[in-house]
């Protein structure tokens, strides 16, 4: 008889064939590299919670037939603290969709103590098991926005990940300069030579404890981040070489001041992902800029982020926005999910599993 149990760790070997097979596009991080970054995340210290375990659809043979993570946070809700669950990597083996495993295992999930589950990374087939268990929708999370650096690049690089031949980009890229350097002379977003004068620092996690929720902003929700746990999901983020190389930076102006911090990794297509970003009030649009410049410095095809209420005002004219994935909240306290959806909770990339190795 088949059911839903918390994951061990001699699942390992059926959940991490089972997550490559269906959901690890492209298949960068090798089965070793995953089977100890699922140890380490849904088995380990800090993301887990056992009370709020990763769990598996087991079949009545023992198979491993779905698998559904868990990543715990822990967050201040106007004042008090709550505890945050990244629904992660809800993956089911065709042979078990016929038995509705996938909504089994999410309904078990939602059904745990915790105050707030979200997910940022879901599809069509899992919005709609998400609204049938009450779970709803945060339109404005779920917008993409894609600055283009080197339009050809960039449309190269993703198809190349995507078809998992990353390892051919640098065969490509010479390919793509005299078509992208004809777009770049009509790139002027980060002309002024004011850029020049910001100096960057390495964002250790104090410094971003201390300077997490710098601009004008009212936030309700936000995350109680310690400078151990912080420093390593810093580290299991960077070690993934699915997210390439990581940038964790403090930006300051010529006299010192600062004007906030962003973290991002330039992905093996080439394509800068912004995780998070904060700026002082009034700097918004010189953090961005500095972002896209730096961007241009690793030699970034393109820049990509989740929209944020206040980007509006900043986003150079030639960005594009776009909905591919769906941010979705759930939780029994409903100011919680108004939280989320009125954009008073400062959620990053941090919070997502947008990092895990694929």
């Amino acid at each position: 008889m088949s059911r839903i149990r918390s994951l061990r760790q001699d699942d390992l070997s059926q959940v991490v064939p089972l997550y490559r097979s269906y959901l690890a596009v492209p298949n960068v991080a090798a089965v070793d590299e995953l089977r100890m970054a699922f140890e380490q995340v849904f088995l380990g210290q800090p993301l887990s919670d056992p009370s709020i375990p990763s769990l598996v659809f087991e079949g009545s043979d023992g198979e491993i037939l779905g698998f559904i993570g868990s990543l715990v946070h822990r967050m201040r809700f106007e004042q008090r603290s709550v505890r945050l669950a990244c629904s992660s990597s809800l993956v089911v083996s065709p042979k078990a969709r016929q038995f509705g495993a996938g909504g089994l295992l999410l309904r078990k999930y939602l059904a745990g103590p915790q105050d707030l589950t979200m997910t940022d990374t879901a599809g069509s087939a899992t919005e709609q098991m998400w609204k049938r268990l009450g779970g709803s929708m945060y339109h404005l999370g779920s917008v993409t926005w894609l600055h283009l650096l080197h339009p050809v690049r960039a449309a190269v690089g993703l198809k190349l990940w995507h078809l998992g031949r990353q390892q051919r980009l640098p065969l490509a890229r010479p390919l793509c300069r005299p078509l992208d350097a004809v777009y770049s002379r009509f790139d002027k977003t980060d002309g002024t030579s004011d850029l020049e004068k910001h100096t960057e620092e390495q964002l250790s996690p104090q410094l971003l404890i201390d300077n997490l929720r710098l601009g004008p902003q009212q936030f309700d929700l936000w995350p109680d981040y310690d400078a151990e746990s912080l420093g390593w999901l810093f580290d299991q983020i960077g070690r993934s070489r699915s997210n390439g190389q990581l940038v964790k930076s403090f930006v300051r102006d010529a006299r010192g001041q600062p004007l906030g911090w962003y973290i991002a990794s330039l992905l093996p297509s080439d394509i800068y992902r912004v995780l998070g970003l904060a700026a002082t009030p009034g700097n918004e649009e010189l953090l961005f800029r500095h972002v896209l410049r730096r961007a241009k410095d690793v030699n970034a095809a393109a820049v990509v982020g989740r929209l944020e209420p206040w980007l509006f005002e900043v986003l150079p004219r030639r960005a594009m926005m776009f909905s591919r994935v769906r941010f979705l909240v759930h939780s029994r306290n409903e100011a919680l999910c108004d939280a989320v959806r009125s954009s008073k909770a400062l959620l990053t990339g941090l919070e997502s599993d947008v990092w895990l190795p694929r």
